[in-house]
């Protein structure tokens, strides 16, 4: 069938997602090697958050995995919404790709000490410690056999790092795979 229900409007919709993404790294990288000033503004963490599982509801679906979100609705900090979003959305993105099908993909997000602890967990099987090792070095992608251009992470820990923290990823029990980040609260 063809139209926006059918699999052509599929393969478009997936197309334009791809474009949308690329376009959006491109951005964030260009305003990190500028050295543009960041733009801080309050923001909800559930909000932003919520942004990124609706922009990635296809990926989602076509990789068979289903997302899990537990954030605290009123965690505020004040970051640059450009730079946090994609940074966000590279680590979840990543998560999704590297999920062993059937897999939840759980997003967690708490305040400590004040710093936001962020999480993203799932189970993988597709990764080495060698993998886990060269995840955010520019042009290493963790997925060989999938599509990519192996700056997700690399722009995402650029991001973090300008907003005052950086990307942990660790390998755990039972093949999970755990994304996470430490933000100063608002």
């Amino acid at each position: 069938m063809v139209g926006s229900g059918g699999s052509t409007g599929a393969v478009h919709e997936r197309s334009l997602g791809r474009i949308r993404d690329l376009a959006d790294r491109v951005l964030v990288d260009l305003r990190l090697r500028l050295e543009t000033p960041l733009h801080p503004e309050a923001l909800r963490l559930a909000h932003v958050v919520d942004e990124i599982v609706s922009c990635l509801e296809n990926e989602v679906n076509a990789q068979g995995v289903l997302l899990g979100v537990a954030i605290d609705r009123e965690i505020e900090l004040r970051a640059d919404r450009q730079l946090l979003t994609a940074a966000l959305a590279n680590v979840v993105q990543n998560a999704v790709a590297c999920s062993v099908s059937g897999a939840v993909v759980q997003i967690k997000g708490h305040v400590h000490d004040g710093r936001i602890g962020l999480e993203v967990k799932t189970r993988s099987d597709m990764l080495g410690d060698r993998d886990l090792d060269n995840a955010s070095k520019a042009l290493f992608r963790l997925l060989a056999k999938r599509p990519g251009t192996g700056l997700g992470l690399f722009i995402a820990e650029q991001a973090v790092e300008k907003l005052g923290s950086r990307i942990d990823i660790r390998g755990g029990r039972n093949k999970e795979l755990v994304f996470s980040l430490s933000l100063p609260a608002a």
